[in-house]
């Protein structure tokens, strides 16, 4: 492998919710199937608890400037973390 500078890497953009969620969804279904094949412990859910720092990196960040805006990025992170857990409850074979 080399260092290049010049390289650029694009991914597609999410522009819906729906394509949000169905990306996470794959990527919980991607890791639950690699841990299983690592032989590790199944996940815990603690993932979907929303501590002190979560918050108080809402209410601080400057790109989200009204009450609206922090409303809807929390619930868009709370429904993603909902997404990722069914998918590891009920995994797909």
């Amino acid at each position: 492998m080399v260092y290049c500078s010049s390289a650029m890497i694009q991914y597609p953009e999410r522009s819906t919710l729906q394509a949000l969620l169905a990306k996470g969804r794959r990527q919980a279904r991607a890791n639950h199937q690699l841990s299983q094949l690592r032989g590790e412990k199944p996940p815990t859910f603690s993932f979907l608890l929303m501590g002190w720092e979560f918050w108080r990196s809402v209410w601080r960040d400057p790109s989200l400037t009204t009450w609206q805006e922090k409303a809807a990025f929390v619930w868009v992170v709370h429904r993603f973390k909902w997404a990722i857990a069914w998918v590891l409850l009920f995994p797909r074979p």
